[in-house]
């Protein structure tokens, strides 16, 4: 389709007479521009695991989003605008095809990985601590700058995200808006040139959601390569974005600058109403309710290959680059008439490894941090369910290592743990009047811990696995069996032989023969009776009777260690897949 070039209107909100994009961008921080391009994405899921047909997301969309751009994908519940982001940012790696370019180069997933960020709708971020301790965290992670630049960052990076007043203020008591623009913050600590949100706006007001569209265009400016979803925007914030990319049922229907997707409509003879927000138009458009046009503007748009209704030139990337540095000084000068304020930090995103800091260092801060939540949470228990996304933004930004992150958090609860046991096992061991013996005290208290350690194991694979609710529900269910077949109720010899294997999987079983040989065991001498006749008075006999007669301390000690080990192993493999 041939179109009137008087027709396109330019987005830019640059106060000089060039009408090139780039006489808006600034590179004080980024030297090196991300060109996303990506050809003919399609992508088909099943909705559930027992489903054979398969629910086709997109259907061959393509298009290319440019640095200096605030770019803004667009579309009802349901288009696949998330998919599509997921896609392009790395999150969704099998299962899709197409092609997804990085400055004129195939992506390389892990390079890319590298030099991008992807912030995720939920703002997951450890509630009890502190805005500047949550910085401090990202940088002693995502830095190998020494102590004093990198607190020189961090208050650069406040100061331009309007936060250096609550940086002592707990996240949890934060605002919508301000939690939105730390989670922005916690990625800009590494200076990625390109990044990803996920409905920046959801859950915020009018105000806010200005302010926090306010501050991506601050980063676009910069050089940065932005890209959101956003549902429907209000007219303030239509007028905001710099480019559009409108999905609908899979498709693209418009690609090309905010102003210029009224003209594009009126081409087809769609006329948008006199003070109607045209997101609200385009949207009303591709759901029927003016006729079906969604083929047409597909056909017309070339489902996103077409370019025409886009506010600036199809250029190279060289010669995008030539044009970054020609005008770097018009740049400054409008981010000045701008009031933005942009950081000087140096470029710190090309790393050669995938992580910035080593396994040690990883552990060491995370180790820290956990020790101090622990310390704040005055529930003192572990809810896995509720860390995962805090987990998954994290692990997938490249902040630390799985492992650091497993092996932190099992360090973290050791005290804790250990000390609940002693004070639980040694209450109810002189309450219940035990011979008082140095060893046996020890043994007993040590084999109750390694219960402890067995259980929080199946806890932490029925919570990654599994949500808080069907946890509640299922993970008493799972734990029933290894109760009813430890031995106390239903002793072995009584068991039918089919069931036996139930008992030997029991981890109850050799905690309960452990903690009785540590009582009992170990020739321990008559027991004090008041009775004429007392039978058990003799820790024998008591042993036979409960067939216990030829149990092994350290046997039990081994078999719980061994399923510890195992059942952590399976533990980290879920959390892993998850």
């Amino acid at each position: 389709m041939a179109v009137d070039s008087k027709t396109v209107v330019s987005t830019s909100n640059s106060t000089t007479n060039s009408t090139s994009p780039w006489k808006e961008l600034s590179t004080a921080c980024i030297d090196d521009p991300f060109f996303l391009l990506f050809k003919n994405i399609s992508y088909s899921r099943r909705e559930s695991v027992l489903a054979r047909e398969r629910k086709t997301i997109l259907r061959n969309v393509s298009g290319d989003f440019r640095p200096g751009e605030l770019t803004a994908i667009m579309g009802a519940s349901g288009a696949g605008k998330t998919t599509l982001m997921d896609i392009l940012a790395g999150f969704i790696t099998s299962s899709f095809e197409g092609n997804v370019i990085v400055n004129d180069t195939e992506r390389n997933l892990v390079k890319f990985r590298r030099s991008s960020a992807y912030i995720m709708q939920d703002d997951n971020i450890q509630p009890l601590f502190t805005v500047e301790e949550a910085m401090l965290v990202a940088a002693d992670l995502k830095l190998t700058l020494k102590p004093r630049e990198r607190l020189r960052r961090i208050e650069e990076i406040l100061s331009v995200m309007g936060l250096k007043e609550t940086r002592y203020t707990r996240i949890g008591d934060l605002s919508g808006g301000q939690k939105k623009r730390l989670a922005i913050s916690l990625e800009l600590i590494n200076n990625p040139p390109i990044i990803f949100l996920d409905e920046p706006t959801s859950g915020l007001d009018s105000v806010t959601s200005k302010q926090c569209i306010r501050f991506l265009k601050r980063l676009a400016l910069e050089g940065r390569t932005i890209i959101c979803t956003i549902h429907q925007p209000s007219a303030s914030l239509f007028n905001m974005i710099d480019h559009l990319y409108i999905v609908a049922e899979g498709y693209c229907v418009y690609t090309g600058g905010t102003r210029n997707l009224v003209p594009y409509l009126s081409s087809l003879g769609l006329r948008c109403p006199t003070h109607y927000n045209p997101a609200d138009f385009i949207i009303e458009i591709c759901n029927g309710d003016y006729g079906d046009y969604l083929l047409k503007l597909v056909e017309t748009i070339q489902n996103g290959k077409s370019n025409a209704w886009r506010s600036s030139e199809n250029i190279s990337l060289n010669k995008a680059k030539e044009i970054i540095v020609t005008h770097m000084s018009a740049s400054s000068r409008v981010l000045e008439q701008s009031n933005i304020r942009v950081p000087s930090f140096e470029v710190e995103y090309k790393h050669t490894t995938y992580y910035a800091t080593g396994f040690w260092k990883q552990f060491h801060v995370l180790l820290r941090r956990n020790a101090i939540k622990l310390l704040r949470d005055k529930v003192y228990m572990r809810i896995v369910p509720l860390e995962l996304p805090i987990l998954m933004r994290e692990h997938f930004n490249r902040w630390y290592k799985l492992r650091s992150f497993y092996l932190a958090n099992k360090f973290a609860d050791f005290p804790i743990q250990l000390t609940a046991t002693c004070i639980y096992t040694l209450i109810v061991y002189f309450m219940s009047n035990q011979i008082l013996e140095t060893k046996r005290l020890i043994l007993y208290v040590l084999m109750c811990f390694v219960v402890t350690l067995v259980a929080q194991a199946i806890g932490f694979i029925i919570g990654a696995g599994l949500t808080v609710q069907n946890g509640v529900i299922f993970g008493p269910l799972i734990i029933l069996p290894f109760t009813i077949f430890s031995g106390f109720f239903v002793h072995l010899t009584d068991a039918h032989p089919y069931l036996h294997w139930l008992f030997h999987i029991s981890f109850l079983k050799y905690g309960f023969e452990g903690t009785m040989m540590t009582i009992y065991g170990y020739d321990r001498p008559k027991m004090h009776c008041s009775d004429v006749y007392c039978h058990f008075a003799m820790p024998k006999q008591l042993m036979i009777a409960v067939g216990m007669k030829q149990v092994d301390y350290w046997f039990c000690m081994t078999v719980l260690i061994i399923l510890y080990i195992a059942l952590d192993t399976v533990a980290y493999i879920i959390l892993r897949i998850e």
